[in-house]
């Protein structure tokens, strides 16, 4: 279950059965070859499978791809996903900020 007030409602979701973001248009493509590149460096950070992370044996972060747009689903203090929008580079900057953060590494790692 996600919290309220930080995450972003969206209709017409359309999630693959991996629970993944699907590999749909252009900006999902973008997205896929900066920011999970980013994150890869990050410490602590494994990913299991394309766009989906864990931190130990606990999933912390994956992404989806609604009509509205791409989104990232990611654990930040606390056992509840936290949706954030992840379509402009603006986004993107901000997500990766607050996951390096919360891995204790804030201001190393650049998109």
């Amino acid at each position: 279950m996600m919290r309220a007030g930080i995450h972003t409602n969206v209709a017409g979701h359309s999630s693959s059965a991996q629970g993944f973001m699907n590999l749909g248009g252009g900006e999902t493509l973008r997205v896929l070859l900066s920011l999970p590149a980013s994150l890869r460096q990050l410490p602590g950070m494994t990913e299991r499978k394309p766009g989906i992370f864990y931190v130990k044996s606990e999933a912390y972060l994956h992404f989806h791809e609604y009509a509205a747009g791409s989104f990232a689903d990611v654990k930040l203090n606390g056992n509840e996903f936290d949706r954030f929008p992840v379509k402009t580079r603006q986004e993107r900057e901000l997500l990766l900020a607050l996951v390096a953060k919360d891995r204790s590494t804030y201001g190393q790692i650049k998109i």
